[in-house]
């Protein structure tokens, strides 16, 4: 319908009406209806997408923008014509280009505003030849004057050869040379060296009157000139990549009003975080969340000295081509420092382009030749990350990287491949790549020295219950057995550790962990808790601290206690009968969902699942810790946006009543897990029985709870609400005033859930569980 011609296209948004239409050429090509949203034009960008990228490749000339919505005889009579103040909407002017100052990298507004717009990268200024002309053409109803003559005349015919002579262009042959430079300099400097004007040496030709090679003369070589490549390379300020991390999408995420938090180890960037220094974020320009970065600085001994860190290449984007022919990070010699004894390269290599993201790739690393030491595969799932739902495909695999996750890091000792004091070749390979395919490539140097402990261990995480890290959010806040991290920080092999942990303020409890560590290497330990109750303390606060590693005494104290802030689960009463419904969608078959306690035995499981079919289990659970955990083979839960003939499933928790507690997240990916207590909520004493003596109602409500109390004149009640996790809400004080007393709460403000109304006089307690719509 357009390509390869000049076109007018319009388009127009009535915010009232909710119409959009696109006029092609002054008539209707396409509308819409139901948009309503209002435009508001700060900075606008055309010719290219927002970031200056998918340039438009064609032609252009006029654009205008209105505050108005033009009808189709206005956009037709006008299209071709410059607009002037006889345009019957000349005053919802807002911006008018011509584009007609031929050079520069400005064009100057013509409407009333006068805004400057300023042009970048591939633009270029052309004339249109008369014939090719569409513009400032009027019809007209008069007819050219044309006069035909005729008359007689001879025709003489002479056959004459005549000799064409065409020139051979010179080749234009330029030597350059290269200077180097430092300081402010970002490149060495390309000077010309000389220019010469050759001819290429072959055979000249000659053809007769019909085209007919007839004849050739050799014209021999006189000398040669060798194409050579020069060494060229651009300098940059010292840059040292820290930590890779990709920002989730921004559709459909929520990461609350304090956002999450991720953790990045940086000890081995030490020798470098001293001093003034100049931090950037880079790559960030399309980032849709808000972030900020802190140091923490652990004051102390490390397990070893971080002597130097290096930047082995310039960390860099590249086509898979420039990798694979060492354009870019090619082969370079290293000093390694005399003073090191231990050496690790650092790797963070991202895929990027349709095939270089999702492709998996192997990369390596070769250490003077012959066979790579060290190759691995860039590929990461993820199906898994830890913040979901989010937009886009943000379950699809990807090259060492996920939205919302750090991009992998893969470290390797090469101490064994070295020696301090010489020098030694490292190269880095992609083994292969095809199609749109670059990577982000950084890989880095660094060098240890001796152990500064014989016997040594720390605790260096623990993953749950952790609410401080994002990177463990899929299976927090947790309510079974804690998991904590501990790492070998002595040269000599571990073979036991003591643990203990507690809640502050509650039971404190011990571990004996046995197998073997040797320096820095992690494990993560399973603590053993006899049941919910442990979780209560006087604030949410979990310790954990080793001791005695192989039986003896710790060389450094400093290491030895770990404290995390946890969130506590949801907390239903022991007699409450729980449905489990699950509705699968249309791809059943790879749905599969669990219940288990504390101890990992099975409540029920289920599998082999039919589609868009409804599941309900109906339990009664002992007190204790409750892990409800789906599957999906597929990784893309049991709602993905990008595969809509799935259709859309629900995994929920109802009470007796049918009233939904918990409604698991469909659009999970991989897997999903929820952790929640049973507990007796009773109390040690209740209110004395009577028929209807406490009463609550509606339930569920959406505003007003009414409590109706009978028999209890004259005593003062203190009503507590608390949310699911048991957290106070809200309290109230009242007197009741009669025999027959009701009592009205106002719960409008609070979240949509379940929640707990505790009443509470002359130390006698009773519990009610209420529902917010």
């Amino acid at each position: 319908e357009f390509m390869g011609q000049w076109n007018h296209w319009a388009f127009t948004k009535n915010a009232v009406s909710g119409e959009m239409k696109m006029y092609l050429n002054g008539e209707l090509w396409q509308s819409g209806t139901g948009k309503t949203k209002l435009i508001d034009i700060e900075d606008l960008v055309f010719g290219s997408a927002q970031f200056s990228s998918n340039h438009y490749f064609g032609k252009i000339d006029e654009f205008r923008i209105w505050d108005k919505e033009l009808d189709m005889a206005t956009i037709a009579g006008w299209m071709n014509i410059d607009v002037d103040e006889t345009h019957p909407n000349y005053t919802n002017l807002v911006a008018y280009y011509k584009f007609d100052e031929g050079t520069g990298t400005t064009t100057s507004d013509a409407s009333p505003y006068g805004q400057t717009a300023e042009m970048h990268d591939y633009v270029i200024w052309e004339n249109e030849r008369g014939n090719t002309l569409s513009r400032q053409f009027e019809t007209t109803t008069l007819r050219p004057n044309i006069t035909f003559l005729q008359g007689e005349y001879d025709l003489i015919v002479a056959d004459e050869i005549v000799d064409v002579w065409q020139e051979r262009i010179a080749n234009v042959v330029t030597g350059y040379e290269i200077v180097p430079r430092y300081g402010t300099m970002l490149h060495d400097s390309i000077n010309v060296l000389s220019t010469e004007y050759l001819w290429q040496a072959g055979y000249e030709y000659t053809y007769n009157p019909e085209g007919v090679k007839v004849d050739s003369n050799l014209r021999a070589a006189t000398d040669y000139k060798a194409i050579t490549e020069l060494n060229y390379y651009r300098r940059y300020p010292s840059m040292y990549e820290i930590m890779s991390f990709v920002t989730p999408y921004g559709i459909y995420l929520d990461l609350g009003m304090e956002g999450k938090t991720w953790l990045f180890d940086v000890t081995d960037y030490g020798p470098i975080l001293k001093g003034w220094k100049r931090l950037s974020v880079e790559l960030g320009g399309q980032r849709q969340e808000d972030m900020d970065i802190k140091f923490w600085y652990i004051l102390g001994t490390p397990p070893r000295d971080v002597i130097d860190i290096n930047q082995l290449w310039r960390a860099s984007s590249n086509d898979y081509t420039a990798l694979m022919n060492d354009r870019a990070f090619e082969p370079r010699n290293f000093y390694f420092n005399p003073d090191g004894v231990a050496f690790k390269v650092r790797s963070v290599i991202t895929g990027h382009g349709q095939q270089g993201e999702f492709s998996q790739r192997w990369h390596s690393l070769n250490i003077d030749g012959d066979t790579p030491e060290f190759e691995w595969k860039v590929w990461t799932e993820c199906a898994d990350v830890a913040i979901y739902p989010q937009g886009g495909t943000w379950i699809f695999d990807r090259a060492g990287w996920c939205p919302g996750d750090p991009s992998d890091l893969f470290e390797y000792d090469i101490t064994e491949y070295v020696s301090p004091g010489e020098t030694h070749t490292i190269d880095y390979n992609l083994t292969y790549a095809s199609g749109a395919s670059n990577y982000q490539v950084n890989n880095q140097l660094v060098t240890y020295g001796e152990p500064n402990f014989t016997l040594d261990a720390a605790v260096i995480n623990i993953t749950k219950p952790n609410a401080e890290n994002a990177a463990f959010e899929r299976f927090n806040p947790a309510c079974s057995y804690p998991v904590a991290v501990i790492q070998n920080t002595g040269a000599t092999t571990l073979t036991s550790l003591e643990l203990e942990y507690s809640v502050e303020g509650g039971e404190v409890l011990n571990y004996t962990w046995t197998g073997s560590l040797g320096f820095l290497d992690t494990t993560e330990v399973e603590l053993i808790i006899p049941n919910y109750t442990f979780w209560s303390g006087s604030n949410n606060s979990f310790t954990v601290n080793c001791s005695n590693p192989n039986g003896q005494a710790d060389e450094y104290e400093y290491n030895n206690a770990y404290h995390i802030q946890f969130a506590e689960v949801d907390l239903y009463d022991v007699s409450e009968t729980l449905t489990i419904e699950c509705k699968t969608n249309n791809q059943g078959y790879q749905t599969s969902y669990s219940l288990t306690d504390m101890e990992g035995n099975v409540i029920f499981e289920m599998s082999d699942l039919a589609n868009a079919t409804i599941y309900t289990n109906e339990v009664n659970l002992e007190l204790g810790c409750y892990l409800l955990r789906i599957d999906d083979t597929g990784d893309n839960g049991l709602e993905f946006w990008y595969y809509p003939s799935y259709g859309a499933g629900y995994l929920r928790i109802k009470d007796a009543s049918g009233n939904i507690l918990v409604d698991i997240e469909p659009d999970f990916g991989k897997y999903a897990v929820y952790e929640f207590g049973i507990v007796d909520f009773t109390g040690t004493e209740e209110i004395p029985e009577k028929s209807n003596i406490v009463s609550v109602y509606p339930n569920p409500t959406s505003d007003l709870i009414h409590i109706n109390l009978l028999g209890l004149e004259n005593n003062i009640i203190d009503a507590r609400i608390f949310d699911a996790s048991m957290v106070l809400v809200l309290e109230s004080q009242f007197c009741v005033e009669a025999d027959d007393y009701t009592e009205s709460i106002d719960i409008d403000k609070l979240p949509a859930g379940v929640y707990f109304l505790q009443l509470e006089y002359d130390g006698k307690k009773t519990l009610k569980k209420i529902v917010k719509k």
